[in-house]
């Protein structure tokens, strides 16, 4: 292990924490896939996205997610944005080595399960989460022409996005959203 450089550590921990708990990995991707600072907790937002990476139906329950914590607690913090907690992976290294081998079925699975949620909370008659409100048309915009169309397909919330922010994106090129 010493010989291993910071990659390797990631993945040897990664292994670790993972072993015995399969929502550990989708959790983990969730994060790297996040827009903005990170993932909020609140509304089940991390939740269903580590599900849509994983492809699962049902979200990613909270004893779970809190045992995935306690495993993980080195390689996850938690941050601010928006006067809002969200987590996020400690090192800039983790987020890019499983950006590296993420694909875009779990991009786009991920989109799907946060515009779910998103629909649910507007037929609920309530407010849609202020991260999904401020960062679903970059995870749209993240997958390219599908992510568009799913967005579209949801009219109830797309009502509800900031217009500036998706005509900005909705126009950039390809690939530079981040």
């Amino acid at each position: 292990m010493l010989a291993s450089d910071r990659s390797g550590l990631f993945r040897a921990a990664v292994a670790r924490i993972t072993e015995g708990l399969p929502a550990a990995e989708p959790l983990l991707r969730a994060l790297a896939l996040a827009q903005g600072r990170g993932l909020p907790r609140a509304d089940g937002v991390w939740a269903h996205a580590a599900s849509g990476v994983a492809g699962r139906e049902q979200p990613v329950d909270d004893e779970e997610l809190s045992l995935f914590l306690g495993r993980a607690a080195a390689y996850v913090l938690l941050d601010g944005e928006d006067r809002r907690s969200v987590f996020r992976l400690a090192h800039r290294t983790y987020t890019e080595q499983l950006l590296a081998t993420s694909t875009p079925a779990q991009r786009l699975g991920m989109l799907t399960a946060l515009l779910d949620l998103a629909a649910r909370q507007c037929s609920g008659g309530q407010p849609i989460s202020p991260h999904l409100e401020a960062r679903l048309a970059q995870y749209a915009a993240d997958c390219g022409p599908d992510g568009w169309a799913e967005l579209a397909a949801r009219p109830a919330v797309l009502d509800r996005l900031p217009v500036a922010g998706l005509s900005a994106l909705a126009l950039a090129r390809p690939g530079t959203v981040r």
